[in-house]
């Protein structure tokens, strides 16, 4: 199969977020993007207005993940978050990156329009041990998960990408690391996933198997594999 180029894929697809900053009681606000969307150029501005997303993928964090523009962020209080006023900001156009490109890669394949991406946290972190930890650090005062659109305190949210469209695809993609496994089980608890695919890994020590390869693994070999996998469970 092809793999497709950048360049290309920037002509055919565009990506909109939706982002904010949430405010701790104690801390500093913590970047963070609630949902990425991913619509094809031809016709970003009516699908927009559309329920009929071809897929969701569910990923680890947002990365890097910053808007195309200058934007300033609004500041939200767990509680705003809790009541859905997430719902009330704007998307705005984002600079792509390289996992994203993956996601727009099984768009060609599949012949996709219009995917939304949501994430076991919201928080913006490209580093992965520093997610890791800061995710670790966060659960000292965070006990509801409220940065996790699988949150019990979130259900409005997390109901309004869920439920409001027909058929959909599901695609579970957050990666291997053992560090995830409350949010991964946050997630499985949400009973959203049950019909959902992924490049599952398996565990000798846990037999489980919600544990689903990123992306994004090194090397355009596996990047391929994993672009391989998944439309063939799809």
């Amino acid at each position: 199969m092809e793999f497709i180029q950048e360049k290309q894929l920037d002509k055919e697809f565009i990506t909109f977020g939706r982002f904010y900053e949430v405010k701790y009681n104690n801390g500093e606000p913590q970047k963070c993007r609630s949902i990425l969307e991913i619509r094809k150029r031809s016709c970003k501005d009516k699908l927009a207005d559309t329920d009929n997303i071809d897929a969701v993928f569910v990923m680890m964090n947002p990365g890097g993940s910053k808007p195309k523009d200058e934007y300033i962020q609004k500041i939200k209080r767990t509680k705003e978050i809790e009541l859905g006023k997430l719902l009330e900001i704007e998307l705005v156009e984002t600079i792509p990156d390289k996992t994203q490109y993956q996601l727009m890669r099984i768009m060609k394949h599949k012949d996709w329009k219009y995917v939304k991406v949501i994430n076991l946290s919201d928080l913006r972190e490209a580093k992965s041990k520093l997610f890791y930890d800061k995710v670790k650090n966060i659960e000292g005062f965070d006990k509801d998960y409220i940065h996790s659109i699988f949150s019990e305190k979130r259900k409005k949210e997390l109901n309004s990408i869920f439920t409001t469209y027909k058929f959909y695809n599901v695609v579970v993609a957050w990666g291997v690391n053992t560090k995830l496994t409350n949010l991964i089980k946050l997630a499985m608890g949400s009973n959203k996933l049950n019909n959902s695919v992924g490049y599952n890994k398996s565990t000798d020590k846990r037999k489980v198997n919600f544990y689903y390869y990123h992306p994004l693994p090194r090397g355009i070999k596996k990047q391929k594999l994993w672009i391989n996998e998944i439309i063939d469970k799809l």
